[in-house]
């Protein structure tokens, strides 16, 4: 058995060192190819210093001509800005109180359509404004009030309701979103005038309350809520008529004490001093009733006031605001945009670029097998 011992123990050192030699040549390699991808780092940060040097070199050796196309560039730019037409635009808030969301863009669309093909006469017949208004129109414009925020909330109340075996991304959801039934839009015009916006937020809201579909709507819908009220009123009136009788019973039976000081005095006594017995009665749920039945007709009297109104101008136009033109807003952006392409231009011209093109760019190369 002592015999035994040392060899195992031999072995075990036997096998440790191994260990040790393949962890050692694990972080060589480790250590090696870090080295390596760090000295490709080095090279390809050196070559686009070269390459970037070298494009200095190229921009300083072409720099007037590539001033020259740049100037070129925002020269035209400003002419063009200057004989461009300004155009203004401004906005109105609506509240849709009846389902006019599809007929509401549609015709925003078709205005907008008209105004683009410069019809005025057209215009002028679709919103009964005077030609020489419409013909200031350049265009129209209608979007939501949904904000960022709500929307994200209704795709989670969306996602309560469905099936969880049924997934829709919030991208599609945004997508499929019906946006004109939102209650609360933005319609926008633009013109070449700031003077033609003061009576045109009535001539846009007064094609809806002209439409005989939605008129015969206003009027059933008013029409049951005024049957709504009638019938609360009834109730709260019946509900009346029925606390008096109650409070008639318990008058009379309680008031009639024994107490020839309290005979004359028909009072309610809650407390009961008598030897009487309680009468269950429901007064208490009735007043619950009266009330909530006068909630409904303050609500219901609500209704019928926002359904005064098929389409309810919430806000008139804002002052018309002048709208920067793209040769204005973009006269800078062209002008170094062009002196770039220049120095591309000779960039690739002394790298031998255009002369690899004439030797390698035909189809005998691309056949060549």
């Amino acid at each position: 058995m002592s015999d035994k011992l040392p060899n195992s123990n031999t072995t075990e050192e036997v096998d440790l060192g191994q260990i040790f030699l393949y962890i050692e040549k694990v972080f060589k390699k480790i250590g090696q190819l870090f080295k390596e991808l760090f000295l490709a780092f080095v090279w390809l940060l050196k070559k686009i210093v070269f390459l970037l040097l070298f494009a200095i070199n190229v921009a300083k050796r072409n720099i007037i001509k590539i001033a020259i196309a740049a100037i070129l560039v925002f020269v035209l730019f400003s002419a063009l800005d200057k004989r461009s037409v300004p155009i203004y635009q401004s906005s109105i808030l609506i509240n849709q109180n009846y389902e006019t969301g599809r007929l509401l863009y549609n015709h925003i669309n078709r205005y907008n359509l008209i105004a683009k093909h410069n019809d005025s006469m057209g215009l002028s017949r679709e919103l009964n404004i005077r030609p020489e208004i419409a013909a200031k129109i350049t265009g129209f414009d209608v979007t939501s009030s949904m904000t960022r925020n709500r929307l994200y909330a209704e795709y989670h109340d969306f996602f309560k309701e469905v099936d969880s075996t049924i997934y829709v991304s919030f991208y599609e959801f945004e997508e499929e979103y019906p946006i004109e039934l939102i209650e609360t839009q933005l319609i926008t015009v633009y013109s070449l005038s700031p003077y033609i916006f003061d009576d045109l937020a009535v001539s846009i809201v007064d094609v809806f309350r002209e439409n005989e579909y939605f008129k015969e709507k206003q009027k059933d819908e008013i029409t049951d809520y005024q049957n709504k009220i009638k019938t609360s009123l009834e109730i709260i009136s019946e509900s009346d008529s029925l606390m008096k009788k109650y409070i008639n019973l318990m008058e009379n039976y309680y008031g009639n004490s024994g107490d020839p000081q309290k005979s004359d005095n028909a009072t309610v006594n809650l407390n009961l001093s008598s030897n009487k017995d309680k009468i269950t009665t429901r007064e208490y749920e009735i007043f619950g009733l009266q009330n909530a039945k006068k909630e409904e007709v303050l609500e219901f009297q609500k209704l019928i006031a926002d359904k005064r109104e098929i389409v309810e101008l919430q806000s008139n136009f804002t002052q018309p605001v002048l709208i920067v033109n793209f040769y204005k807003k973009n006269k800078i952006k062209a002008s170094v945009l062009a002196g770039l392409v220049v120095l591309l231009f000779f960039f690739f011209k002394e790298l031998g670029f255009y002369s690899l093109i004439n030797k390698y760019g035909n189809k005998e190369n691309i056949l060549e097998v």
